[in-house]
Order: C-alpha cells, then structure tokens, then sequence
C-alpha cells in the first residue's frame, strides 16, 4: 500500500473511534446521572423529625432534621451559649420527634447559691419580735410590708404558726413561700 492510500484511510478510521469514544463516554455519563437520580430519590424518602431547641442557645427555634440525627449533631447547629450545661444530656441520643430540647444555663445555680449566701447573712428572723429594719432584711419585704405585719401583730397578737402571716394585707401564698425559710416564732 501507498503512503496516499493509507493517508485516505487513516482519517475515516479516526474519525470512527473518536465517534466510538464519545459515545462510549456518553453512555457512561448517563448511567452515573441514574445513579446519582436513585440516590436522590431514597434520600428524599428519609423520615424527617421536627424538634424544637432554647434555653442557653444562640439559635433557638424548631427544626426539621433527618430520622437518626443525634443531640451532638443538633448542637453544632444551635450553637451552645459558653454557660450552658450540658452534662444532663446524653449527647450521642438520637432525637425523638415533638420533642423539646431545652438547654439549661449553669448562672441559674449561681442564683440559688446567692439565695442560700442571704439566708445565711440574715439568719432567721423571728417575726412576732422584729422591728421594721429586721423585717426589711428578709427578700422580698419592703418598708410597707413590715409595718403592716408589725400593725397585723400589735393588733392580733403574736403569731402562732406562720401561715398566719397569709392573713396580713397583701401577703399572699407566693410571697409567703418565698419568705417563709427566712421567719421564726421563737
């Protein structure tokens, strides 16, 4: 054969399994989109849950997050405040739907460990002898509420049980269980 021959010969050749590549690669291509498809479609076919999150967060509100999503994973998410306390949780639990996750703030120990500082500076008071300024001293009981059950006292008599201090104008139940780990009769 002649260099002119196999010139002719060499072009149609090419120009076949460039064709033969091409659509070779097409085909493969399409094949990997069905796949990619069919895994699109299970995923979208996943249980979803709804929760909701507050408390010591920075993004509090209700999410819709995948059937076996874990506390930890949620976390991430909704961004812990530096106070919260978190050591109540068991952070691997896979969420459960309609429930709420309220996150608790350790400054809320710090209250009560001030109740219990102010309990120990003023000490009980004994409320059938207290003047207005060792009433003053118990939370919650201002000037006008000590004259009243310095008035109630001096008008009825000492108190014989501390739930009488519920018959003085104005105290209530709660602000009486407020107060009441503060007062003595003795």
């Amino acid at each position: 054969m002649t260099l002119k021959k196999l010139n002719k010969l060499f072009w149609p050749i090419l120009i076949v399994l460039i064709s033969l590549l091409g659509i070779y690669i097409y085909e493969q291509g399409k094949s990997k989109s069905v796949q990619i498809l069919e895994r699109t479609e299970a995923t979208s076919q996943v249980n979803k849950v709804v929760i909701q999150v507050d408390g010591a967060v920075r993004k509090p509100g209700i999410y819709k997050v995948t059937e076996n999503y874990h506390l930890y994973e949620l976390l991430l998410i909704v961004e812990p405040l530096p106070d919260a306390d978190l050591q109540k949780f068991n952070l691997a639990e896979v969420l459960k739907d309609g429930k709420l996750y309220r996150i608790p703030s350790s400054r809320k120990e710090a209250k009560n460990t001030s109740s219990a500082k102010v309990e120990k500076q003023i000490g009980l008071v004994n409320i059938n002898k207290a003047s207005v300024s060792e009433l003053t001293q118990i939370p919650g009981i201002g000037q006008s509420y000590a004259e009243r059950i310095i008035a109630y006292r001096e008008e009825k008599g000492y108190f014989s049980d501390k739930q009488d201090l519920l018959k003085v104008k104005g105290i209530g139940q709660a602000k009486f269980n407020a107060m009441e780990k503060y007062i003595t009769l003795d």
